[in-house]
């Protein structure tokens, strides 16, 4: 319409550290492309797409990635129907076999940003971004815990800036950024 839009906006890619059997190979490329509402898998070597999914399945999603049992995971924001929902999807069979929001009881919506992560341990953390949000649940869908951070000025500061969150990762103890928070405490 009369609305520029940045058509191929990809908010997250992912180079494949293993293959997908019969989908895709290590260093492929694992792309959400926003505006198309579809993820894909391209191969740099061939200069193609070798795989998409998501036209009339997901609306505006975010934060791909795989699984290390193959299988993909992403935040579908659901711009249009109005709630979203993270999704474990099947790329071989395009079978969505774990989802979370798309009942009344688990009802979040998060329009533009937000983030997904599969843990360690197996639950899923889960961004809703609108809401400065986030909560981890189980694999059986139970809330573990939630977060709201609320910034002091979250209407937007008197230079016209906003602060959001747009996304929260998990990083594991032995990360260098989290021993070094440690080190600092420790001096404190």
């Amino acid at each position: 319409p009369d609305t520029p839009v940045d058509v191929f906006h990809t908010n997250s890619l992912e180079v494949l550290r293993e293959d997908i059997p019969g989908i895709a190979r290590a260093g492929n490329i694992l792309l959400s492309v926003r505006q198309l509402n579809s993820i894909m898998i391209v191969d740099l070597e061939e200069e193609e797409s070798i795989w998409y999914w998501g036209q009339q399945r997901i609306q505006r999603q975010h934060h791909a990635s795989v699984l290390k049992n193959g299988n993909l995971l992403l935040l579908d924001n659901g711009t249009f129907r109005e709630h979203s929902r993270g999704i474990e999807l099947n790329p071989r069979s395009e079978e969505i076999v774990w989802s979370y929001g798309s009942r009344k009881n688990q009802r979040f919506f998060c329009t533009f940003r937000g983030g997904i992560q599969r843990l360690p341990n197996g639950n899923t953390l889960i961004t809703n971004a609108d809401q400065d949000v986030a909560f981890e649940l189980t694999p059986d869908k139970r809330k573990v815990w939630s977060l709201t951070l609320r910034a002091p000025n979250s209407g937007g500061d008197d230079d016209g800036s906003q602060q959001i969150m747009y996304r929260m990762r998990r990083l594991p103890l032995e990360h260098n950024f989290v021993q070094r928070l440690m080190q600092l405490e420790s001096q404190t």
